[in-house]
């Protein structure tokens, strides 16, 4: 499952975590891709699925 999030609120964040348990349950691999500014706050929602986190570079501004 591939999740695009240009930027993370808590609603982003609360989706986050309920795919990461949908993954970890399923099996199913998680790559979801952030800007750099939110890595701190996505990583403590993706604990189960060994999800991948990939930085987009660029904010919600560009």
């Amino acid at each position: 499952m591939l999740i695009d999030a240009p930027f993370v609120d808590g609603a982003t964040l609360a989706a986050l975590a309920r795919n990461d348990l949908r993954a970890a349950h399923a099996g199913a691999q998680l790559v979801v891709s952030i800007s750099l500014a939110a890595l701190d706050d996505v990583f403590g929602c993706l604990d189960r699925s060994g999800a991948q986190v990939r930085s987009n570079r660029a904010g919600p501004s560009g």
